[in-house]
């Protein structure tokens, strides 16, 4: 297995203005098996009433009274057959803002891996808390909805992230901005918290989460092994992918040869 890979994306926002809808275009170079993310955010705390999306699924709808600005995320696994742009509700009209990310090398069955306690409070540091996952070779993203664009930063930190992108609906206090980050994760256990700082007091709403690798995936009940015979067999070499344990009905061993 080997950590996912981010593509590139696209983002939009409202410009100011006020919306109950944003339209995001997908990213250039799609390809089938594909993990494609929306990831848009606002500034509104009524209710965490993103809308569902035909064919995605959302697993995060967050909206704090305290941050005063909601987030919502959707995946999907490329085929073919989705549009070019996608047109993501609110159920209110405010200042919204955007990312659609094209990711390879997810797993294509499962591609969420985990996903945090959202928080939201305000101030001048908004640190997204770690969260543990429980497989190598993970993704970690946050994402963070900021209430107002009169932030003239976001300075993140924490170890191994980056910042992917920030985005300003405006720069008034009454408009809208946010940012998310990123990191491989190689090994299974805690991301590390991500800190991001903003030059204004206000509020945020923000999480993490983790994309799982692709790759096979043992069956249930056997361990996975791996190796390569060495010296190498008359030009071949086995790979030992599985073995049973504890031994199932059958006993078999899964060898797999390649030339």
């Amino acid at each position: 297995m080997a950590i996912p890979v981010i593509e590139g994306w696209t983002v939009n926002d409202t410009g100011g203005a006020t919306a109950s809808s944003i339209t995001l275009s997908k990213p250039s170079g799609v390809q089938v098996n594909d993990l494609l993310l929306i990831m848009v955010g606002a500034d509104n705390s009524n209710v965490a009433g993103w809308s569902t999306l035909s064919g995605w699924t959302q697993f995060i709808n967050f909206n704090n009274s305290t941050a005063d600005a909601d987030i919502a995320c959707y995946w999907r696994i490329a085929d073919g057959t989705e549009d070019a742009t996608v047109a993501v509700g609110h159920p209110t009209s405010c200042e919204l803002f955007g990312w659609y990310i094209r990711i390879s090398g997810a797993n294509t069955i499962t591609p969420i891996h985990l996903v945090g306690t959202p928080q939201g409070t305000s101030g001048t540091s908004h640190i997204v808390f770690a969260i543990n996952t429980t497989i190598d070779d993970c993704l970690a993203f946050f994402i963070l909805a900021f209430d107002g664009g009169d932030t003239t930063y976001f300075n993140v930190t924490g170890s191994g992230w980056v910042k992917g992108d920030d985005q300003w609906s405006g720069t008034s206090g009454t408009d809208a901005s946010g940012c998310w980050g990123s990191k491989g994760v190689p090994l299974a256990g805690s991301t590390a918290d991500a800190g991001v700082f903003v030059s204004t007091t206000d509020g945020s709403s923000r999480v993490q989460f983790a994309v799982a690798p692709g790759g096979e995936a043992p069956p249930t009940g056997w361990t996975p092994l791996e190796y390569d015979t060495e010296p190498p067999i008359s030009g071949q070499f086995n790979k030992l992918l599985y073995v049973s344990e504890p031994p199932i009905p059958s006993a078999w061993n899964k060898l797999k040869y390649k030339p």
